[in-house]
C-alpha cells in the first residue's frame, strides 16, 4: 500500500467475541429460505449463502473503518431478508466494491468502498490468508505467531491489531483463541507511526479471492 495515513478511515472497532462472531454467521447463513432449485441440496445453498456473507460482512466491515464508525454484526445481519441467496449477497457485495452499478442510482459515498479503504482491505486479506493457512497447519493462531507482525503493522494503515482478528473471523471463520486476541489487541501504537506510510503486505501468504 502506498497511501499516506491521511487518506485512510480511522479504525474505531474493538475486538469482536470471535466464538460469537463465527456462531452469528453460520446461523445467518443457515436461515436464508433455500429455494426450489436447491430443495435437493440444502447444505450447498448454505454453503454458497456463507460464502455471499462471510465477502459482503467483510464490505460492511470495511465501511465502517472507512466511514470511522465502530461495527456492529448484529445490525449488519439483521438488515437482510430471509430471501437472500448466494447471488443476491454477492450482488451486494460487488455495489459496495463498486463492481455494479445501478442504474439511476444517486451514489452515496458512504455505502462506496474508496479506492484507499481497499487498500486497507488488501492488507486485512492478505493478514487473514496467512492466519487462515497457520490456523490449518497448527491447528491454532498462536499469540507469538503472524498475528503479531500483522498487527504492528496495522496501525500504518489506520487500523488497529484488532482489525487483524475481526476480518479473518467474519471473512473467513478463522478460530482464534481469546488470549490470543487479547494479546494482538493489547499491542501498542508505535511511537513513530505519524511518520510512516502504510506497509505493503508480507507476500507469505495469497489474499483471499472474491467468490464469483
Amino acid at each position: 500500500m502506498g497511501k499516506l495515513q491521511s487518506e485512510f478511515g480511522t479504525s474505531a472497532n474493538t475486538a469482536l467475541d470471535n466464538p460469537a462472531t463465527l456462531k452469528m454467521i453460520n446461523e445467518k447463513a443457515g436461515s436464508f429460505t433455500v429455494p426450489d432449485d436447491f430443495k435437493g441440496n440444502p447444505t450447498e445453498f448454505t454453503r454458497r449463502c456463507k460464502d455471499g456473507l462471510q465477502r459482503l460482512m467483510g464490505d460492511e466491515y470495511m465501511l465502517a473503518i472507512q466511514n470511522e464508525k465502530g461495527f456492529d454484526l448484529k445490525t449488519a445481519l439483521g438488515k437482510l431478508p430471509a430471501s437472500e441467496t448466494p447471488t443476491s449477497l454477492h450482488y451486494r457485495a460487488g455495489v459496495i466494491e463498486n463492481r455494479v452499478i445501478v442504474a439511476g442510482e444517486k451514489i452515496d459515498s458512504e455505502n462506496r468502498l474508496r479506492s484507499a479503504t481497499m487498500d486497507q482491505q488488501h492488507f486485512l486479506e492478505t493478514s487473514t490468508a496467512a492466519l487462515r493457512e497457520e490456523s490449518a497447519r497448527s491447528g491454532t493462531v498462536a499469540a507469538d505467531g503472524q498475528i503479531t507482525d500483522f498487527a504492528k503493522q496495522s496501525y500504518k494503515a489506520g487500523l488497529k491489531p484488532a482489525d487483524i482478528a475481526n476480518y479473518a473471523a467474519l471473512t473467513a471463520g478463522v478460530e482464534i483463541p481469546a488470549a490470543t486476541v487479547a494479546a494482538t489487541t493489547a499491542l501498542p501504537k508505535p511511537k513513530d507511526e505519524s511518520k510512516v506510510t502504510a506497509p505493503t503486505p508480507t507476500p507469505a501468504a495469497t489474499p483471499i479471492a472474491a467468490a464469483p
